[in-house]
């Protein structure tokens, strides 16, 4: 416990026994104090609101990848879970939409992940 909080609950600061003094509530100091402990806790993310769409999920042939307008070219890259990319897509600036083709994908489950060199945003995907 702080010395001043000590101080100003008639406390001694260089008796560590009393912490063990009963506090009207019933509680002890040590649990008073601790008790009293509050914190202000504030979030922020870079990436606040950022998310990537997919559309129709689980999909069979198709799937549209809808994301950030890309700075520059962005890419659209397709994983298996066991980290093998299977499939890549270009999506050139300026979109915000990407169209893939996934007739060459075995039935399962993948991550799709885009990249435009400023942020990166992953989402799971069901073929089936």
């Amino acid at each position: 416990m702080p010395d001043a909080w000590e101080t100003a609950r008639g406390l001694n600061p260089n008796d560590a026994s009393d912490r063990n003094t009963l506090a009207s509530s019933g509680y002890t100091m040590l649990e008073t104090y601790i008790n009293g402990i509050t914190a202000t806790v504030t979030a922020t993310s870079s990436a606040a609101g950022l998310q990537l769409g997919v559309y129709p999920n689980p999909a069979q042939d198709q799937l549209l990848i809808v994301h950030p307008v890309a700075s520059r070219t962005a890419v659209v890259e397709v994983y298996n879970f066991a980290g093998q990319r299977v499939a890549a897509f270009a999506s050139p600036a300026g979109q915000q939409q990407t169209l893939l083709s996934l007739r060459q994908l075995a039935g399962g489950n993948y991550l799709v992940r885009y990249t435009d060199g400023q942020q990166q945003l992953t989402a799971k995907i069901i073929k089936l």
